[in-house]
């Protein structure tokens, strides 16, 4: 009986363990996830931009 009980408590602690990582990766996904998208972000602006000043110094040079 004691070893059934210690079994038990034993399942129920790794079970704990794993539900406890699941639960930090999936919040980690999400903040990777968002920092991905701020910096995706800030890559298409810096293009925008680069792309403005490239068409700026074209239409100045045929001017």
């Amino acid at each position: 009986m004691d070893i059934l009980l210690a079994l038990t408590g034993m399942i129920s602690l790794i079970l704990s363990i794993i539900i406890l990582i699941a639960v930090f990766v999936r919040t980690r996904k999400n903040d990777d996830n968002s920092a991905f998208e701020a910096l995706k972000a800030q890559i298409f602006e810096e293009m925008r931009t680069a792309r403005l000043e490239n068409a700026q110094m074209t239409k100045d040079n045929i001017t």
